[in-house]
This record gives C-alpha cells, sequence and structure tokens, in this order.
C-alpha cells in the first residue's frame, strides 16, 4: 500500500508512504528512512491551542497556517524517526498526519517490541530513556524504583502537553509524570509494561 498526505495549509511539501518506508518530499529534495531503519521514535501530542515547547512566533504562524473556519483544529501531533544514519521528522503541518503516525506504529511497533523482550529477557530490565521497566518495578531517571504491586496504573494524561502518569495505588501523588516525548519509544514501552501485568490507561487521548 503506498499513499501520500500534502501539506495541510500554505506552504510545500508530501509524506510519502509506502511498503518499505517514508519519505518526505521538499522543494528542494527528498528525505527518507526505510522502516526497517528505524531504531526508536519521539512522539509528541499535545493541544492545538498550547504554545508549551514551541516557539510563540512559530505557533503563530502555524496558527495561521491552519486556521479553519469549522471549529478548533485538532491536536498537533509530532513523530520523529530515527534511524543508525538518517532522521526524518512529520508533524502535524501535513493534512491527516495521524494516518502516517498509524501506519509508521504498524510497520515498527512489532519489530521494536520484540526488540524489547529479548532485551528484557536478556538483562531484565529495558530502558527507554530515562524510564527503566522491569517486570516487577519500574523506574524514572535516579528516583528508588517503585514495585510493580505499588503501581495502581500507568496513565496517559492531557496535562498539555500529554503525560504519562505512574500511579501509586492507594496515594494521591503521582510516582512520577513524564511528558510524553521524554520517552522514546514510547508505545512500545506501554505496550511492554501491559505484558508484564502493569494497567494502562488513557490511550485513546493519543487520538490514533
Amino acid at each position: 500500500m503506498t499513499f501520500g498526505l500534502p501539506r495541510d495549509g500554505f506552504g510545500f511539501g508530501k509524506l510519502i508512504i509506502d511498503e518499505t518506508g517514508i519519505a518526505r518530499k521538499r522543494m528542494f529534495g527528498t528525505q527518507r528512512i526505510e522502516w526497517s531503519d528505524v531504531r526508536e521514535y519521539w512522539l509528541r501530542i499535545e493541544p492545538a491551542n498550547s504554545i508549551s515547547g514551541w516557539g510563540v512566533l512559530e505557533r503563530i504562524l502555524d496558527a495561521l497556517d491552519r486556521w479553519t473556519p469549522y471549529g478548533p483544529t485538532p491536536p498537533r501531533h509530532r513523530l520523529e524517526l530515527v534511524g543508525e544514519f538518517e532522521k526524518l521528522v512529520i508533524d502535524s503541518s501535513f493534512a491527516n498526519v495521524e494516518l502516517a503516525i498509524d501506519e509508521a506504529m504498524r510497520r515498527i511497533g512489532p519489530r521494536l517490541l520484540a526488540d524489547a523482550r529479548r532485551e528484557l529477557d536478556r538483562t531484565r530490565v529495558v530502558t527507554f530513556g530515562d524510564f527503566g521497566v522491569r517486570a516487577e518495578a519500574l523506574q524514572w531517571q535516579g528516583r528508588e524504583p517503585i514495585a510493580r504491586d505499588a503501581v495502581e496504573a500507568l496513565e496517559i494524561i492531557d496535562n498539555t502537553p500529554l503525560q504519562v502518569f505512574v500511579q501509586q495505588r492507594g496515594k494521591a501523588r503521582a510516582y512520577a509524570h513524564i511528558p510524553l516525548q521524554r520517552i522514546p519509544n514510547v508505545l512500545v514501552a506501554l505496550e511492554l509494561a501491559e505484558q508484564l501485568g502493569y494497567r494502562v490507561r488513557g490511550r485513546e487521548r493519543l487520538q490514533l
């Protein structure tokens, strides 16, 4: 299956997604990365009216570029695919970019999850940036690990931008609240945690 996504608004460019990879056509040249080359990805989703983490001028220009009289614009998505030698960024400057992100997750997610399972079997821990996942505990940065029995859930919460909260059983305060984009391969991390018996909530907030 091959499909293309045009720019959403003014400007030149197009995303081409096919069986073996994704390409971003620009005014001068084309950038491409193969699915098999992707080693990790970084996902960011935030409300359309947020300027958190974005330059104010960039946000104003984006609002003008994507303004619609039919109501509020949808959330902003940004996915950075990282290979050994290539990087490629797709974002909400393209129409229906969620389709491209869905396809990317479908193509690379199972392989990255299998890699994580092998790493877990070999070392008993998989690290996603500063987030460590074990069968018996989770750990964020240098904090004391939290045992699985003490974890109420891993929950995606719309906290502008979306964050992963590690909720503690019987406590109002979360063990950690981590911006989505701080965890590489975040959907793999959540899927692995769920397979290990941790409860995962709020994935519908990704709107993918």
